[in-house]
């Protein structure tokens, strides 16, 4: 047995199920969808059709009855503050690694229970009866799984039954987790060059030699190998601790809610982040310490799955941290004098390329840095950026995606259903400028200075002649269309609606007609 085998540390790993359903409080009883950036992030026992991964266009067609509701990750830290306060109160030393997952060193709870069956099953209880109290639909939500480190011990925690734990014996972490297939790392593009090398399991990539691992794929490969052996809590102390990586950040004025700490927060993430990089470290976890101006205090540790620890994941934890604290029951009873973040364990970096001959940042270099401080001053849901998503209409065409989910550095890309044929879609080429529907309302009128309209059949009454809009009339040189654009016919307000070009003295415009009223839906010049 190596030393680092003898380091290994056995892990309590507990993890909540639907997490991102349980905090916007829905029932898992009927089809609902969580989606992020257009993408589903959860989705409900019952919707067995939809799959976590799916775009919510092919969600929808795969299951038209779906609920799409909207991620809140706030949320979901503020309600899981209170299933961490009460590990806490049964056993020290929690780590979060996000909503909804938690893992704690199994030796001291074991000891004070006697085993650690033992422990499991008292914060089992424990978590399950705080789970029942946001509804009777949740408690076996939960599922907790103990190995030799936090990677093995997500995976038994996953083969646990709802409501269930799994122990994974002492020495039996590796044969765990040898059938888990090479994708279980969460490195896809590690995976797409060992799927080329045929190493397809864990099991087999862990029979690589670490030096080997390590020459040939980089320190970070070489901490997905130890994760594959169940050794990553001992290697991520293989480095002594420095004991001033450490920032703060002291209020002149009490900061009273969380909007005034994002600032303040990000400041002291970007400055670590930059201290770290200087000594070519990584963090793999983090301690965050809020104090009020009454010296009452509120720390967390955090766990971190990548070396690249950036500003903006250390800012998010920050922000939840202090909004979950400051809207619990155990609230301070002053303002926040104090912030503190420290690199808790650390490795050597990965290192990353810099510019040769210090060639000058490039515009998405300071896009990157821009979109953290733009985040926090307004919000970070509110710094967008444009993505298509295909559709009938300009304005179904594309959406909007949050700016900190993508890589502003590189085009996104749109999925498959953008280039698919769309009926009653509007061809090339594409309007200078969109209108949001229904919001400006225009008049077509004929010769005769009668009301156009359109016929189920997609045909005219009446020929094109005058448009309103904006309370003066343009004369109508040329037109074209109309387009039906019929849809949902299943819901109580189907979708119909028709679509007719027009071109004008002044310019040219794309008009929509719904239930008879006229709309501008785009213009071209």
């Amino acid at each position: 047995m190596s030393r680092n085998e003898q380091l290994a540390v056995r892990v309590i790993f507990i993890a909540v199920d639907h997490w991102p359903l349980i905090a916007l409080k829905r029932s898992l009883d009927l089809p609902i969808a969580v989606v992020k950036a257009g993408h589903v992030i959860d989705v409900s026992p019952v919707a067995q059709k939809v799959k976590v991964g799916m775009t919510q266009r092919t969600a929808l067609a795969k299951l038209p009855r779906l609920e799409i509701v909207e991620q809140d990750e706030a949320a979901e830290f503020k309600l899981f503050e209170s299933v961490i306060s009460v590990v806490e109160n049964l056993t020290p030393w929690v780590t979060a690694c996000q909503p909804g997952e938690m893992f704690l060193p199994a030796l001291t709870p074991a000891r004070f229970y006697g085993s650690e069956k033992q422990a499991v099953k008292q914060l089992l209880g424990a978590v399950k009866e705080e789970l029942r109290l946001l509804s009777p639909d949740y408690p076996q939500a939960c599922r907790i799984g103990v190995s030799e480190g936090q990677f093995a011990a997500s995976l038994a925690a996953k083969l646990a039954k709802p409501g269930d734990m799994r122990v994974i014996p002492k020495g039996r972490a590796l044969e765990s987790l040898a059938h888990w297939p090479i994708a279980t790392l969460g490195d896809p593009k590690l995976t797409r060059t060992l799927f080329q090398l045929g190493i397809t399991t864990l099991g087999q990539w862990a029979k690589l030699k670490p030096g080997d691992v390590l020459g040939r794929f980089g320190s970070e490969a070489a901490l997905l190998h130890q994760k594959a052996r169940g050794l990553e809590v001992a290697s991520a102390r293989q480095l002594e601790q420095p004991k001033d990586l450490t920032q703060e950040w002291i209020f002149e004025t009490p900061a009273m809610d969380v909007s005034s700490c994002r600032l303040p927060a990000l400041a002291l993430a970007q400055d670590l982040v930059k201290d770290l990089q200087a000594r070519g470290l990584s963090c793999v976890r983090l301690h965050i310490a809020c104090e009020s101006e009454n010296s009452e205090t509120h720390e967390r540790y955090w766990q971190f799955q990548k070396l690249r620890l950036s500003a903006e994941e250390i800012t998010k934890r920050v922000t939840w941290q202090v909004e979950s604290w400051l809207g619990c029951s155990d609230r301070p009873s002053a303002g926040i004098r104090r912030l503190g973040i420290a690199a808790d364990q650390i490795m050597a970096a990965a290192g990353t390329q810099l510019s040769f001959w210090g060639v000058e940042p490039t515009l998405a270099d300071a896009v990157k840095r821009l979109i953290p401080r733009l985040g926090a001053a307004v919000g970070e849901s509110n710094v967008i950026r444009p993505v298509l998503k295909g559709g009938v209409g300009p304005y179904e065409q594309f959406e909007f995606i949050p700016a900190n989910t993508c890589d502003v550095e590189s085009p996104l890309q749109p999925d498959a259903s953008v280039e698919q044929p769309w009926p009653g879609a509007v061809g090339a080429p594409s309007p200078s400028y969109v209108s949001a529907p229904g919001n400006l309302e225009v008049e077509v009128i004929s010769a005769t200075e009668q009301a156009v309209q359109v016929s189920g059949r997609g045909q005219l009454d009446y020929q094109p002649r005058w448009l309103k809009i904006n309370n003066r009339n343009e004369s109508i040189v040329k037109w074209a269309g109309p387009w039906l654009d019929s849809r949902k016919w299943w819901l109580d307000d189907p979708i119909r609606h028709a679509r007719l070009q027009v071109v004008t003295a002044r310019s040219a415009y794309l008009l929509v007609v719904s239930k008879g009223r006229w709309y501008l839906e785009a213009s071209y010049l």
